[in-house]
């Protein structure tokens, strides 16, 4: 009985052992071994992630999402052992390369820590961001199939520096970078040799275009990368435009203010094209005096339409030279001129209109006829 008595008194006091260990611990166990992949709870005191799940695949971002029983309790999180900082509940996790993460979360509160780690593969479409140093961007003319928007703009004699950073490291891809001009319908290849790339670090890159010979206007880099994990095939076209052609000045079709002939109060409408750049100004010249002008101040308020006012009035009878001057960014200049032919009416007192070109024609006609007269006169003298 006494035997029997003093085994039941020992498993008495190692259940209260071990109930001791589970009260006190920082993490689940049972009689003192660790319980791995549970999460911990601790006088009501949790924490554990809900995303990323562990040993879990994703393609695109992922959200991180966590519960925290006690809002005071402090909290660090750290991504393949590098910490995370301003990061918050249900954000997106900043991952900037393809490949396996391990996300850890330590969690604090009244002298109780838990630990939760979530190891999970990260694998959207390969690509890559880039960055250029153009000065102007194109916000206007884009490509339906462009990686980039809005479009890079160079002068036609400036050099392409453009910088490409692939959301992977290059130990695990393959890259063949060219270079293509829109050449009529289609592309043409150029090629880009090792003085062209330079790789800034494992995943970073650099090419450097030099102006062409040919003028083109359209230009593209093409990238086919091909690498072994999964979702590692793309092709991205990066897209920049050289400035070439200067901007258009179109006189309205429909009306017949080049060409004809006119009289009085006068208005005349061009249409102003812009090449690849905003226009920077516009000059208006009659027989080499300025009638109109948009500057730099007033530019804005140019609504692609041109209209020009005359009063004819003011000038002689006979043709006059009209000049446009349009500008762009790129200090293209287009140089438009144009015949304009003056012939005002004169409404004499007794209100029948008088064509001046007729009476200064029959006015020299009298003058000949008298010059003739005398001279035939001095003849019958003589």
């Amino acid at each position: 009985m006494r035997v029997q008595f003093k085994k039941k008194f020992v498993w008495l006091i190692a259940v209260l052992f071990c109930a001791s260990t589970l009260i006190n611990s920082n993490k689940e166990s049972y009689c003192g071994v660790e319980q791995v992949g549970v999460n911990t709870i601790n006088n009501d005191f949790s924490f554990y992630f809900i995303s990323p799940e562990n040993n879990s695949i994703y393609d695109e971002n992922i959200t991180l999402s966590y519960y925290l029983s006690e809002l005071s309790a402090s909290l660090t999180f750290y991504l393949n052992d590098s910490v995370i900082s301003d990061i918050q509940n249900n954000t997106i996790l900043p991952l900037t390369r393809r490949g396996k993460y391990n996300l850890t979360g330590v969690a604090s509160f009244n002298n109780t820590e838990i630990t939760e780690t979530a190891i999970f593969s990260f694998y959207p479409i390969v690509n890559a961001d880039f960055s250029y140093n153009a000065i102007l961007l194109n916000y206007w003319l884009t490509h339906t199939s462009a990686s980039n928007y809005p479009t890079p703009c160079y002068k036609h004699d400036d050099p392409v520096l453009l910088q490409f950073k692939i959301n992977e490291l290059n130990d695990t891809f393959t890259l063949n970078a060219s270079y293509e001009a829109l050449v009529g319908p289609s592309y043409t290849t150029y090629d880009l040799g090792p003085t062209n790339i330079t790789w800034i670090d494992t995943n970073t890159f650099s090419i450097l275009i030099n102006p062409l010979s040919e003028n083109f206007t359209v230009h593209r880099v093409r990238l086919d990368i091909n690498s072994t994990l999964p979702n590692g095939s793309n092709t991205i076209l990066f897209y920049f435009y050289r400035a070439i052609n200067p901007p258009t000045v179109v006189p309205d079709p429909y009306a017949n203010f080049v060409g004809g002939t006119h009289s009085g109060q006068i208005m005349g409408y061009f249409e102003v094209w812009r090449s690849i750049s905003n226009l920077t100004s516009i000059s208006v010249y009659l027989d080499g005096e300025e009638i109109l002008s948009y500057e730099e101040n007033n530019i804005g308020d140019f609504t692609g339409l041109l209209a020009i006012s005359i009063d004819t009035t003011k000038y002689s009878n006979g043709v006059h030279t009209l000049e446009i001057i349009v500008t762009d960014f790129f200090n293209l200049t287009s140089l438009n001129i144009y015949s304009l032919t003056f012939n005002n009416v004169i409404i004499p007192t007794n209100g029948t209109p008088t064509d001046t070109s007729f009476s200064i024609s029959y006015l020299l006609s009298i003058v000949m006829l008298t010059v003739v007269a005398i001279v035939l006169k001095r003849k019958r003298t003589s």
